[in-house]
């Protein structure tokens, strides 16, 4: 199927969903992140979810999505990369459900060394293979940061957070050491979105054959699949968002 222009998509959904458009306009909220939960909670899927875990939550884009659509739940936001939790502390400063938090989130607590760029959204813990640079030349390291790694089973301990989650993770091939520190989140997560690589963007990150037999065990099924990525090189998917309910 041939992908719709970027241009036209947008005008067909502002026209389908004029409440997300006008948020859009009053806002800066992503109309295209708004219509897709919309639709997913139109469906049901955020019946009974209080709190919103955004795992990689880079500016705050999804979070602020979030809180449009569900309203009286609360957000926490972790993003390590000093700027650009500062952007986000910038950007949510006026929706108070948001919490940025700046740490990020792995199977054992301590420091790891991050690899930063100016494409912020490919900032990883893990080291980046020249496929990504294949697809996107620009996405390059600049850089090497220490940030602070928590397990999230002990950040939600220490702050005393408890409810019913929806665990958001985009960490860059960083899944499984998160979800391994978050044995005792994720029985509280029946719903759960996960970014991963369709090609090896990162060294030793878990592909979507490891990504499914971590998960299947613990009795998660795969709800939907969204914003499948394509490279501007070869035109060919690099990656999606799939989203997983707990039975």
């Amino acid at each position: 199927m041939i992908p719709l222009p970027a241009k036209l998509e947008t005008l067909l959904l502002a026209l389908l969903n004029p409440d997300c458009a006008w948020h859009r306009w009053r806002e800066g909220t992503n109309l295209h992140l708004l219509a897709r939960m919309k639709a997913w909670k139109r469906a049901g899927y955020f019946a009974g979810v209080t709190h919103l875990l955004d795992a990689g939550a880079n500016e705050g884009s999804f979070a602020r999505a979030w809180q449009t659509l569900c309203p009286d739940t609360s957000s926490l936001c972790f993003e390590p990369v000093p700027e650009t939790h500062a952007r986000m502390v910038a950007r949510c400063r006026s929706v108070p459900a948001i919490s940025p938090v700046r740490i990020a989130l792995g199977a054992e607590p301590g420091r790891l060394q991050m690899n930063v760029g100016a494409f912020h959204e490919a900032n990883s813990l893990l080291p980046m293979n020249p496929a990504h640079i294949e697809h996107w030349p620009s996405s390059a390291p600049s850089s090497v940061i220490d940030v602070e790694v928590w397990k999230l089973d002990d950040y939600l301990k220490a702050q005393g957070v408890s409810g019913t989650y929806f665990l958001k993770a985009d960490v860059q091939g960083f899944e499984l050491q998160l979800f391994r520190g978050a044995t005792e989140t994720l029985k509280r997560t029946p719903l759960l979105q996960v970014e991963i690589s369709l090609v090896p963007l990162y060294r030793e990150a878990p592909d979507l054959a490891d990504l499914w037999r971590y998960l299947e065990p613990l009795g998660y099924r795969l709800l939907d699949v969204a914003d499948l990525l394509l490279s501007p090189q070869t035109g060919k998917p690099v990656s999606c968002d799939l989203l997983f309910e707990r039975r």
